[in-house]
C-alpha cells in the first residue's frame, strides 16, 4: 500500500513538472514570418486586396517589454502579432491598453478560444498566447455577424504561436 502512494505521488509530481515546462514556452521575433499570415482558411476574402509589406511594428509598441510585431491587414480586416519579452509583459500591456482606449474591451469568459482572451464589441478579439498578443478584427462588423470568423481565427493564429513557440 506504501508503494502505491509513493508511485502516485511521483506520478503528480512528475506531471505537474511537465504542465510547468509548457508554461515556459516562448515565442521567438524571428518566427514572425513563419506565421503565414496571409493564408488563413476561412478569413481573408478572395477577392480581398492584402498589403502585405508586412509591416513590422507593434500594437503596442510604447509599452516595456515589447520587442517585435507583425501585422497584415486589408480595407475590412485586420491580424496583429505583438510579441514580448514574457508573458506577464504581454498581459501587462494587454491590461495597460484596456485601460487607456476608449473602446470597451472586456475579458472573454467562455471557452470559445483557448487560454486568455479578450473581445471588443462590436468586432475585434485579442488573446494571449505565450509572450505574444494576438490582435483579430473585422473593420465595420457586426459582433453576431462576424464572431465565429473571429473566434476561428484567432485560435488557429494562437495554435500557429504555439507549434512555432518553445
Amino acid at each position: 500500500m506504501k508503494k502505491l502512494i509513493l508511485l502516485i505521488i511521483i506520478m503528480v509530481y512528475i506531471t505537474g513538472c511537465e504542465k510547468d515546462k509548457q508554461h515556459e514556452k516562448f515565442f521567438d521575433t524571428e518566427n514572425l514570418s513563419l506565421l503565414d499570415l496571409a493564408n488563413i482558411d476561412g478569413f481573408w476574402d478572395d477577392d480581398e486586396i492584402i498589403d502585405t509589406s508586412y509591416n513590422m511594428e507593434m500594437s503596442f509598441e510604447s509599452h516595456s517589454g515589447s520587442l517585435k510585431g507583425i501585422n497584415l491587414y486589408s480595407e475590412k480586416k485586420l491580424v496583429w502579432i505583438s510579441v514580448f519579452t514574457t508573458r506577464d509583459m504581454a498581459i501587462d500591456a494587454m491590461e495597460s491598453r484596456i485601460n487607456n482606449v476608449a473602446a470597451m474591451i472586456q475579458e472573454g469568459t467562455s471557452d470559445v478560444i483557448n487560454g486568455r482572451w479578450w473581445f471588443s464589441t462590436p468586432n475585434a478579439v485579442f488573446v494571449n498566447k505565450w509572450n505574444t498578443i494576438i490582435e483579430v478584427v473585422i473593420f465595420d462588423a457586426n459582433n453576431e455577424e462576424v464572431k465565429d470568423t473571429l473566434y476561428s481565427t484567432a485560435n488557429e493564429l494562437a495554435k500557429r504561436v504555439d507549434n512555432l513557440s518553445k
